[in-house]
């Protein structure tokens, strides 16, 4: 939802600000939607778009987001390799997670 005059960008769940989020596989969600969520809001955005996320830090800003999307196409792309090399559940969620500097809070050892 934009606020088009105010330059407000609402993303309400299709971004978690400073925190890795909660796809919801059971209602039809993926990573590949919530990157594409996160190009179409990245369009819809200019570097004075104050941007309200669905979860985390109150408010943000487009480079916040960019970074956000960043990180998920990470992981997907991680995944993915990991899975194609026939690596487990277990071995991929392993101690191994990818780091992400602007999820502060978030243990990434």
């Amino acid at each position: 939802m934009t606020f088009s005059e105010a330059d407000i960008l609402h993303a309400g769940d299709t971004f978690w600000n400073g925190i890795y989020p909660f796809i919801d596989y059971s209602t039809g969600g993926g990573i590949d939607g919530m990157v594409k969520a996160t190009e179409a809001n990245l369009a819809a955005a200019t570097d004075k778009t104050i941007i309200i996320p669905g979860h985390g830090n109150p408010v943000s800003n487009r480079t916040d987001l960019s970074a956000y999307g960043d990180m998920l196409v990470a992981i997907r792309d991680n995944v993915a390799r990991l899975k194609q090399q026939g690596r487990s559940l277990e071995e991929t969620i392993g101690p191994s997670r990818p780091r992400h500097s602007t999820l502060s809070g978030v243990n990434s050892s």
